[in-house]
């Protein structure tokens, strides 16, 4: 008579657990990516609070709660902590970073640089993306693309979670207002092309000397601008770094002939014994 009271113990309890695994897994909103190479999540959202957990890139976070730019999160053994939004990646935005590994790993290199510092590869050419990887310093990588953006950029936008629908209240109908149609404006005075002419109208020459000028103004000013280029890592890690934190791995005896200027792609034409 025990064994029967036993397994319908033991089918009661996994009975439970089922219930109690499908609330927690109910209980998420949402799901995140980690985007730097390492991400501690806090107890409580201030950045004094202790550390709960460490996750790495690219590991699947379930989102319990949002609140303003935080996140409460928890990783798949359960534990549960606060981030940042700018500190994860969408799902969007990670398949975006594998599809851009995939086309990476397919590209023709345009030369091979060595790092001069330990290097960050960021998702997207912007200071504020999330650096997912770091080369390190003395360490080889392929150049593949080069873009040139402004330094100062907008953060990429937060991520956003669906909020609990307000509560109704009861419309109160407040009485029609009478639309009292506006009159119509008035006539221009006669005459009015005329006076609208300007008696010293500057010469056209003058003024292409003038737009000439603004324009070398406005070049001066111009805000300052990043050189990015796309990297392919030893391990195959794809990804936006700073181009002049590297230098291309060129013989001095070529690269003398760069006259000061930066050399940003080269490529080998044969080999002669």
């Amino acid at each position: 008579m025990l064994f029967p009271r036993f397994s319908l113990l033991l089918i009661l309890a996994a009975l439970l657990a089922s219930c109690d695994s499908q609330t927690v897994r109910a209980s998420r909103i949402g799901e995140v990516y980690v985007g730097p190479a390492t991400l501690n999540l806090r107890q409580e959202i201030s950045l004094r609070s202790p550390t709960v957990a460490t996750v790495n890139h690219g590991e699947e976070l379930d989102v319990v709660e949002a609140h303003r730019r935080f996140l409460r999160v928890r990783t798949i053994r359960g534990i549960e902590g606060w981030t940042d939004t700018r500190m994860v990646l969408s799902t969007q935005q990670m398949d975006d970073l594998r599809s851009l590994a995939v086309a990476a790993a397919k590209m023709t290199s345009q030369g091979t640089a060595v790092a001069l510092e330990p290097l960050n590869m960021h998702a997207e050419p912007n200071r504020l993306s999330a650096n997912f990887y770091q080369i390190p310093e003395k360490a080889k990588l392929e150049v593949l693309d080069r873009k040139v953006v402004p330094r100062v950029q907008s953060a990429p936008p937060p991520i956003s979670f669906p909020k609990p629908p307000p509560l109704r209240k009861p419309s109160k109908r407040k009485p029609t207002a009478v639309q009292i149609p506006a009159p119509a404006p008035p006539a221009p005075p006669p005459g009015w092309i005329g006076m609208s002419e300007d008696p010293k109208a500057v010469p056209v020459a003058a003024k292409d000397r003038e737009d000439s000028a603004s324009a070398k103004l406005r070049a001066k000013d111009a805000p300052p601008v990043d050189d990015w280029s796309l990297a392919r890592a030893p391990g195959g890690q794809a990804g936006w770094v700073i181009s002049r934190m590297f230098n291309m791995a060129i013989p001095d005896e070529v690269a003398q002939y760069a006259e000061g200027h930066r050399i940003t792609s080269y490529f080998s034409l044969g080999q002669i014994q």
